[in-house]
């Protein structure tokens, strides 16, 4: 049904005259069935010094780590599984 879905929306894409379709951020195995290009997210921050934002950086990058090692250990099944949770998650809280 996604496929379907995915498909129609690329049509009224057409339709409207667009000439770009963005699937926004992440590596999710269906995003390759319909392109092999993919661009790269860039952010800036910008921080005071000193200020709170300096510690929340370090939690965020020490967690990326976290992340980045967990799914090279990870099959790739239970790395799946895990981002279908945290997208559950993420809209029952949303």
């Amino acid at each position: 049904m996604g496929l379907v879905l995915v498909g129609e929306t690329f049509r009224d894409a057409l339709e409207a005259g667009l000439t770009d379709y963005d699937f926004l951020r992440g590596t999710e195995t269906y995003k390759s069935d319909w392109t092999t290009k993919q661009r790269r997210t860039v952010s800036l921050r910008v921080l005071s010094p000193g200020g709170d934002g300096e510690w929340f950086v370090r939690r965020e990058q020490g967690m990326r780590q976290v992340r980045e090692v967990a799914k090279r250990l990870l099959p790739q099944d239970a790395v799946e599984r895990v981002r279908r949770l945290r997208r559950r998650l993420s809209a029952v809280r949303g």
